[in-house]
Parts: C-alpha cells; sequence; structure tokens
C-alpha cells in the first residue's frame, strides 16, 4: 500500500469517525433550508444551497460539507413530513432518523399538530429531538445576511475559543 493510500484510508478513518449527521424538520416555510445554507456559509443564490427547488411532502434532502474549524464531517438533512401521519413511522425508519446526531423541529411561534406528532413518534424511535424556534432573531437575520464575517464562522469560532470542541 502506497503512502497515498494510507494518508486516504486515515482521512476517511477519521471523517468516519467525527462525522455528524443533523436532521431538520417542520412546516413549509419555518426556515429549513436558511438554517442549513447557514450552517454552511452558503446564501440561497448559491447553486449548492438548499431550498432551491420546491420539495415534495415526504422527501429528504441531504446536504454534506467539511468543517475545517471543527474538524468534522457534517451531513445535514432537510426533512419535509409526510401526508398523513400513518406514514411517519415508515418514514422515521426509513430515514434512519434515530441514527441522526439530533433532529431539529423547527417552529414558528407554536408547535404545530405535525411538529408534535412526528416529534413523539420519532422520539418513541430513540431520535434526539431538540425544537428550534425559528425566524426569532431580526438582528441576527440581517448580520447574516451583510458582507460582515458570516454568523456561522462567528458562532463556530466562539465555539473553538471556549474550549468545547478540540
Amino acid at each position: 500500500m502506497g503512502k497515498l493510500d494510507k494518508t486516504l484510508i486515515s482521512k476517511i478513518h477519521y471523517l468516519i469517525q467525527t462525522a455528524l449527521n443533523y436532521g431538520f424538520i417542520g412546516g413549509s416555510g419555518v426556515g429549513k433550508s436558511a438554517v442549513i445554507n447557514a450552517m454552511r456559509g452558503m446564501s440561497i443564490k448559491h447553486p449548492l444551497a438548499a431550498g432551491k427547488k420546491r420539495a415534495k411532502r415526504g422527501q429528504c434532502e441531504r446536504f454534506e460539507f467539511d468543517d475545517e474549524i471543527l474538524k468534522y464531517g457534517v451531513t445535514l438533512w432537510e426533512l419535509h413530513y409526510p401526508k398523513k401521519i400513518s406514514a411517519y413511522f415508515e418514514f422515521i425508519d426509513r430515514h434512519r432518523v434515530a441514527s441522526f446526531t439530533a433532529l431539529f423541529v423547527l417552529i414558528e411561534g407554536t408547535p404545530s399538530d405535525e411538529d408534535l406528532s412526528f416529534s413523539k413518534i420519532a422520539y418513541r424511535r430513540n431520535a434526539s429531538i431538540v425544537f428550534l424556534s425559528s425566524k426569532s432573531d431580526r438582528k441576527l437575520d440581517a448580520r447574516s445576511r451583510s458582507d460582515e464575517i458570516p454568523v456561522c464562522d462567528l458562532l463556530k469560532q466562539r465555539f473553538v475559543d471556549k474550549g468545547w470542541c478540540s
């Protein structure tokens, strides 16, 4: 095995060990794509940005990137509720939601019946559920759209500075 092969295998092994999977689910227009794009440091105008095409109910979209600051391989999943509550069980199992590092349920205001039903079923399947109120900070939103340091980089650097990761 050559030096290049060993280096490649070492890098792949490192990425597998440090991979994070985060799911984002919520009703239409709550900001799933915006959160994913902010985490990746992209604007909606970027060709690889989330939310470029109209998603169908029950669909799951995958967005990957390597975080240079945190040194993790990150996969972000944009999930869209199935049409019927009876389909939630199969949807959760098919997309292996319980294996995600966390599933963020984005809510605007108060959780909908759909948010609560899905969360309850996913929790019973051993998924880690986090409710995230979206569109609640106008200053943060304005800053993320300005030409200053992208919010995602600033927050990640603060995370590193506080010693919460190596």
